[in-house]
Order: C-alpha cells, then structure tokens, then sequence
C-alpha cells in the first residue's frame, strides 16, 4: 500500500481462531436416587440421562458440553427353598436368620456399584401328610392288613407307620383296628315229656326230637 507521501505503508495482519471447547457431564448412580441436572435450561436425569449442549464460551466461539448420566439398576434376588417341616433347615441373609418360625422376608444390601441389591426370601416347609385306616369287624373274622411290612390284626389292632410321601416328606399313618366279641345268648327251657313244647330259633324248630343247638346271627352293631 502508498501512503499519501507516496511512501510505503507495511500492515500486519495477526488472525487467530479459537478453538471450540468440549466439556463433559458424567455421573454414576443407582435407579431412584433423583439425581437431575440442569445444562443449557435442560435438565437431564434418569428420564433423559444424555446429550449434547452448545454454549458460548468466553471467546464467542461454541462451547460444546457431553451429558452422560448412568444410573444402575436395582438388583432383586429371590431366595427360595422347600423342604419338609421339622427338617431343621435355616438360611443367614445378611444378619437375619431365616427358618421354619421366620420362613420370609426382604433384606436390603449395598452392591459392588454402591447401590441397593434386593433380596426377597421365601421358605416352604411342608406339613407331614396323615391318613387314619379304620376298621370294624368281628372277632375271629381273621381280617388283616401289612402296612410298612407290619401287619395288623386283632392281634396287634393299633399302630402308627411313617412312610415317604411323593414330595419328599413324612406321610403318616395312623391304625385303628376294632374286633367285636360275639354275643352268646343260652337259651334253658324246662318241661315234661310228651308236652308238645317247642320254639323256632332263626328258622329251626327244636323240640323233644331237637333238643339243642347252636344258632348264628348277623350283629346290627357293624
């Protein structure tokens, strides 16, 4: 360029450009903990944990901001068990002893992630299942029943068996035999010979040619 005197004017030219600046938002957390955070008149949390912003920064130039929230899930573990009642089982969980008298219950503990993992405990005892053979009979009618290779008769008339149920547990079963004694019932009749006396027992006359006998009758009392 001239000057007015017509000499040389040298201008120097200095640009510079500055650079767009990035920052970034992270958080880890567990689910529910509200954590919420407002960039740029948006707010993110776990309902919108990520994005992007653009600001201004102090030299007019973008200012870019990365959002990225994590919030990590609750864990829930279930526990369950079943056996048979009288077992003995029991299960400590995280300081509480479970059993037969405490067989639920939820127990709250801190996972490697700092949050809360859930564990719901369910225990099932199984009550013995009982069944009762009954039986009424005569004595001397040579009823029998074999039960867990014992056998009952009137002999040996009541008992109890454990045995194995299809679940694994105790089935209980419990015997009660009852034999009846006969009734005998002596019919005496005196009288003279030749007085025509006689009596029909259960269809059977007896008289002078048939004095005695023995009769059997069916008891009502079964």
């Amino acid at each position: 360029m001239m000057t007015t005197n017509g000499c040389d004017s040298i201008v120097t030219i200095y640009l510079a450009f500055a650079p767009v600046s990035y920052s970034e938002i992270s958080y880890f957390g567990c689910s529910g903990d509200a954590y919420a955070v407002d960039v740029n008149g948006t707010t993110y949390d776990e309902a919108n944990p990520a994005g992007e912003e653009y600001l201004v920064n102090q030299y007019g130039c973008d200012s870019i901001v990365t959002i990225d929230l994590v919030f990590n899930t609750v864990d829930i573990v279930d526990v369950t068990y079943t056996s048979c009642s009288g077992s003995g089982y029991a299960i400590v969980i995280n300081g509480t002893s479970y059993d037969e008298s405490h067989p639920s219950g939820t127990e709250w503990m801190t996972d490697v992630e700092g949050c809360d993992s859930i564990i719901q405990i369910s225990l099932t005892f199984l009550q013995p299942i009982l069944h009762d053979i009954t039986y009424t009979g005569c004595s001397g009618d040579g009823y029998s029943i074999q039960i867990n290779l014992t056998n009952y008769d009137e002999s040996n008339p009541t008992g109890q068996e454990v045995l194995t149920a299809m679940n694994g547990c105790d089935s209980i079963v419990t015997v009660s035999l009852s034999f009846l004694p006969a009734f005998t019932v002596n019919e005496f009749h005196a009288s003279c010979m030749g007085s025509g006396f006689s009596v029909m027992v259960n269809g059977t006359l007896y008289d002078e040619l048939n004095p005695s006998g023995e009769e059997f009758y069916q008891s009502d009392r079964l």
